[in-house]
């Protein structure tokens, strides 16, 4: 027995091909051209199907890597597509909507300015008109108060020239406002030093007030009622309690002229008294509280020195 010298397969002597690889044995050229033919025909069947296959592979992967690679990428680009259209159109309609904000903002603070500018302008105009009704009516007070003290001069010399006299009905004038007929405590003496020592610190533990037009009317006319202080942070007078006492002092915003100065004495004993002096507390008036808390009554006059 032999082998056969292609695929070594053992075959028999006298055997004509080897049934493995079909050589033949006994070497004929014909026959070994037949087999070759028939190796070189199957290789390219086998060839062909392999290229085939794998063409048919090849789409296969393509196939399936664009449908589960690509068409999903493309499908997520496209979506980030949108979205980023819409983001750019969101943005543009924020900037517009922002920009119109903006140019409102700045148009208002034009016209906040433009009226800031023209209340400052009316305030200013009102204020010089208020100054000049103020100014106005403290002179028509003046006037009025001079008036009423000429009267009263009047009434009081036709009443002494006609005390002789008798009459059915007895008229009595009181005076101006009390008198000062105590002399100056140690309490008093020692208040009006700290008032002329600093009065503004003075008048900031005091409370402000102004005599009610009510009560100097019936002043000025001889009523026997006392003079009324209401609260006013503007009054021209200022009240201070110590020890269960209340005081009145004249307070910073007091300014004398030539129609008020005359009215302090209705509360103050005027020691030489000027219209532009300075003047010294030598003893506070004293005052006592109404019903309530919030009115005053006079009590007693205080002294000024000018």
């Amino acid at each position: 027995m032999s082998n056969c010298p292609v695929c070594d397969a053992i075959y028999n002597e006298g055997q004509e091909s080897c049934t493995v690889c079909n050589w033949p044995l006994n070497n004929d050229s014909q026959k070994i051209i037949i087999w070759a033919k028939g190796i070189w025909e199957e290789r390219s069947s086998i060839k062909d199907k392999y290229n085939k296959r794998k063409t048919k592979d090849e789409e296969s992967l393509v196939d399936k890597i664009k449908k589960d690679l690509i068409d999903p990428l493309q499908a997520e680009l496209m979506d980030l597509k949108k979205s980023q259209e819409q983001l750019q159109a969101i943005h543009l309609e924020r900037d517009r909507t922002l920009k119109e904000q903006l140019e409102s903002i700045n148009s208002n603070i034009k016209n906040i300015e433009q009226n800031q500018k023209q209340l400052a302008t009316k305030n200013q105009e009102n204020f010089s008109r208020s100054q000049e009704e103020i100014e106005k009516i403290s002179n028509r007070v003046g006037d009025l108060e001079n008036n009423i003290r000429s009267n009263e001069r009047a009434n009081r010399k036709m009443v002494s020239n006609q005390s002789s006299y008798p009459s059915e009905t007895s008229v009595s004038y009181p005076e101006l406002s009390p008198q000062t007929q105590n002399p100056i405590s140690l309490e008093e003496s020692n208040l009006a030093k700290r008032y002329n020592r600093d009065r503004d610190a003075f008048s900031q533990q005091a409370i402000n007030v102004t005599a009610t037009e009510e009560s100097l009317t019936k002043l000025r006319i001889g009523s026997s009622s006392r003079v009324i202080f209401e609260k006013n942070r503007r009054g021209n007078y200022s009240i201070i309690k110590e020890n269960g006492t209340e005081y009145l002092v004249p307070s910073n915003n007091l300014r004398l002229n030539q129609h008020n100065y005359k009215a302090i004495e209705d509360f103050f004993d005027c020691k030489n008294l000027q219209l532009e002096g300075n003047f010294e507390l030598l003893k506070p008036a004293r005052v006592s509280a109404l019903p309530g808390g919030e009115t005053w009554q006079l009590e007693e006059r205080g002294i000024l020195q000018f």
